[in-house]
């Protein structure tokens, strides 16, 4: 049995949801060096294939720990990309490991894994993706 301060990335299944804990980043290789992924202590993702997609948890990387539990479902809007402006688009597929969100102009498909959309999505708020975009606008 598992100790519950266990920091380790784990995936169970509970009938049809897939429950996963403390998400992890994937492992890179810079010029021959490996490098291990991150581990987001206290983000987890209950996803039911086809479905949804609910993140959860605590994200301690704040100046205050902020807790977050948003629910996605295929349609919704959710956050594909970002640089100046945040890129929005609606969830078109989700799947035991990844989620694709559509753009709204081009159709263009972005495929994200489950850690990647929990990490761009877990504080999704609409109005103040709209009005960062609106205020970043002005400035291009």
């Amino acid at each position: 049995m598992k100790n519950a301060n266990d920091n380790t990335p784990s995936v169970t299944k509970n009938g049809k949801t897939l429950e996963y804990r403390n998400l992890k980043r994937k492992d890179r290789t810079r010029f021959g060096t490996k490098y291990p992924g991150e581990v987001l202590v206290g983000h987890h993702a209950d996803v039911t294939p086809g479905k949804c997609i609910r993140l959860h948890g605590l994200d301690t990387n704040r100046w205050e720990p902020a807790p977050h539990d948003l629910t996605f479902k295929v349609g919704d809007r959710a956050i594909y990309g970002s640089y100046n402006l945040i890129y929005t688009g609606t969830i078109t597929s989700i799947t035991a490991k990844t989620v694709t969100v559509t753009e709204d102009h081009g159709g263009r498909r972005h495929r994200m894994t489950i850690t990647d959309f929990a990490y761009r999505n877990e504080h999704y708020d609409a109005e103040s993706i709209s009005a960062h975009n609106q205020d970043t606008m002005l400035h291009i």
